[in-house]
């Protein structure tokens, strides 16, 4: 018999842009409280006021001038949660740069909108050096994102996690960077299980409850259910919301049992292969949509 495992999902794709604005904040933090660099040169302004420049190796590229009105940091633009409050609205004009100076830590700026009021504000220079979106800095990033297939996967400890803010980011730093995590020691009782999980979101329902139990039965409705070996796949994906998270909580596993290895493959690789080397055949794939259904006619 396969080990008993048990699964839970967390929640939708849709909703992971609250997790990437911690991320950001954590990392404004992280880059605040490690840096020690020298302040670069005074910046450099287009003569339209489109965009801005820093003569600095460390900021690359230019940064436009409506995006730094979307990203300013100042008390009017930014509530005390850390949360944008820049009203959509008034990017839909012409944004124009008048002014902009480093002072501190902090690049102040002034700006003209043609659907808003002057405003002058400022954002935070570690912040603008880690979110820099230059074609030099987005190659660097992508070239240090390696596929992991093959390769060993992050290990935490179940009680780091619990206890600590450290041990929680880290877990999310290990998922939204590697896409898996595998953490030990995990206690086998439900609660202590939905309180890690709970830590970082709610469960989400599914026609299976929130937690379900995958086994070997005698009269099995889904191939989960048996001892077959199942290839890669990715599972609800005929849901409109399919899992943003699964986790599988391994509760025994004997010695005495034989196979039951879990696979995982980091599709990116794949994904990036296929582009270069099937291209038309990628086009179709990203292109034309396609539906997902799964019908039992006995449930």
């Amino acid at each position: 018999m396969n080990s008993l495992t048990a699964s839970m999902w967390c929640l939708p794709r849709e909703l992971r842009s609250a997790r990437i604005d911690l991320f950001s904040r954590k990392a404004l933090l992280i880059a605040r409280s490690l840096s020690s660099s020298p302040l670069p040169p005074p910046p450099s302004i287009t003569q339209d006021g489109k965009s801005l420049s820093i003569p600095d190796p460390s900021y690359p590229g230019r940064y436009h001038a409506i995006w730094l009105r979307h990203h300013c940091q100042c008390p009017e633009c930014m509530a005390s949660t850390g949360q944008r409050t820049v009203p959509l609205s008034i990017l839909s004009g012409s944004v124009r740069l008048t002014g902009a100076k480093v002072e501190g830590n902090r690049l102040q700026m002034d700006w003209e909108l043609t659907n808003g009021d002057p405003h002058s504000g400022y954002i935070d220079m570690d912040w603008l050096k880690a979110n820099n979106y230059s074609k030099e800095s987005l190659s660097a990033y992508n070239a240090s994102i390696e596929p992991t297939v093959g390769k060993t996967l992050p290990v935490m400890e179940h009680k780091e996690i619990i206890d600590s803010t450290g041990g929680l980011w880290k877990w999310l730093y290990n998922l939204n960077n590697t896409g898996a995590c595998l953490i030990k020691n995990v206690p086998q009782d439900l609660s202590s299980y939905r309180k890690m999980v709970e830590s970082v979101c709610p469960v989400l329902k599914t026609i299976y409850g929130e937690f379900f139990d995958v086994k070997i039965e005698t009269d099995p409705i889904n191939i989960a259910y048996t001892d077959e070996a199942l290839d890669f796949h990715m599972d609800l994906v005929y849901y409109q919301s399919p899992p943003g998270i699964q986790l599988l909580h391994c509760i025994r596993n004997d010695s005495c049992i034989e196979g039951g290895h879990s696979l995982l493959l980091d599709v990116l690789p794949v994904v990036e292969e296929m582009r270069k080397n099937h291209h038309e055949e990628f086009l179709t794939l990203t292109k034309i949509p396609a539906t997902f259904q799964k019908i039992h006619f006995e449930r």
